[in-house]
């Protein structure tokens, strides 16, 4: 406490506890690191529904094979062209092609 005071006495220097410290520097370092590109943004789910439609299967087919319904594999795709900011499926399935997510037959 006295390193603290005497620190800002000293003419408005500041002063930080060792876990507060650690604490802003720890979000400086998740502010400021690069964000996720590509197909790294998305999630395991997003990337497996990703694969699905560029490999040519419909909603239904996804949904069915997933377990999941016809509309979570919409909101999926709706997130992913989101994130990708592809909104087509040729544009979705060229991705997938050049990150060697699927191939072509």
């Amino acid at each position: 406490m006295l390193e603290a005071i005497e620190a800002v006495g000293r003419g408005g220097e500041l002063f930080f506890s060792a876990p507060a410290a650690r604490l802003l520097a720890q979000e400086h370092v998740r502010q400021t690191a690069p964000e996720p590109e590509g197909v790294n943004r998305l999630s395991n789910r997003e990337r497996e529904v990703l694969v699905a439609i560029a490999g040519g299967s419909t909603s239904k087919e996804i949904a069915q094979r997933l377990g999941l319904s016809t509309r979570t594999i919409e909101t999926h795709r709706e997130g992913i062209m989101r994130k990708l900011d592809i909104h087509t499926i040729a544009g979705l399935t060229k991705l997938c092609i050049a990150e060697g997510l699927v191939e072509l037959e």
